[in-house]
């Protein structure tokens, strides 16, 4: 019908979509923001691997200048991407012919598609991590307050539907807050676990890289000097990512860094 949207998923409709979701979290995993964050990996790539000599200083310039610049639209990537079956090639593409002649080869140098896919999406869900906290951390504040306001507020207790001995209404409130602050302690352990930088190209072998990847982790060896272009990578990519003890391009699992004896924990649910 005309002037409605084509939307393939109920999350998408309009009608549903403040209840599900909210207008900054779909900015940040919408489709402009899923480019933005390839280019990004892309240029924090090109910066790291310069710093280790593996690309021209110059070149790494020209990369993140056009990465920053370069205005991509889903549409226009849409007939490359279903040729190809994946829309980072027609975004390359064009990061490549933005970059130029002298520079282009330099982009996208040891790494594979999968590299920019999941390290971008890192990038989004970092972000999202920042916004759950955020509204978790507010939310917690106005139960606190809720509760200390209605520490002498007495209510009908419940059980099995029926009322119940007095208690009140701050305790109850309490209860709301026990169990918030436990979905804060699980958001800080997802930040903990999935913020994971992905680059072994197509081979899954770091060593291209010129780094022990594998050795390094940026958030849980603060005094340890990053060694490898993965290493910089983690640093020219933002705060709080890591490097995985393997990569996992394949497996989309990762054990902690100096975690590695809870083989238990080995589902990661992208």
């Amino acid at each position: 019908m005309p002037g409605m949207s084509s939307s393939a998923s109920p999350i998408e409709y309009e009608i549903y979509s403040d209840l599900m979701s909210t207008p900054e979290m779909r900015e940040v995993f919408s489709e402009e923001a899923t480019i933005r964050s390839w280019l990004k990996t892309w240029a924090a790539i090109a910066r790291a691997q310069a710093e280790h000599g593996l690309i021209p200083k110059e070149a790494s310039s020209k990369i993140a200048e056009a990465a920053s610049s370069l205005a991509v639209v889903g549409s226009e990537l849409a007939s490359e991407t279903r040729k190809v079956g994946r829309a980072t090639v027609p975004t390359l593409g064009r990061l490549r012919a933005a970059v130029g002649r002298d520079f282009a080869d330099h982009v996208h140098v040891g790494s594979t598609t999968q590299d920019i896919m999941d390290t971008g999406l890192v990038l989004q869900i970092r972000e999202g991590l920042c916004l759950l906290e955020s509204d978790t951390r507010s939310l917690m504040q106005k139960l606190v307050a809720m509760a200390r306001l209605h520490k002498h507020t007495v209510m009908a207790g419940r059980t099995n539907g029926l009322h119940a001995a007095p208690i009140t209404f701050g305790f109850k409130v309490a209860g709301w807050l026990a169990e918030i602050t436990r979905a804060f302690e699980r958001l800080k352990l997802a930040r903990s676990h999935v913020l994971n930088v992905q680059l072994g190209g197509t081979r899954r072998d770091i060593r291209r890289h010129g780094s022990r990847g594998d050795r390094d982790s940026i958030n849980h060896c603060p005094r340890c000097r990053p060694r490898g272009a993965i290493s910089r990578l983690v640093h020219k990519s933002g705060r709080h990512l890591r490097i995985a003890v393997r990569n996992w391009n394949a497996g989309k699992c990762a054990l902690p860094h100096g975690d590695r004896n809870r083989s238990a924990w080995t589902h990661r649910n992208r």
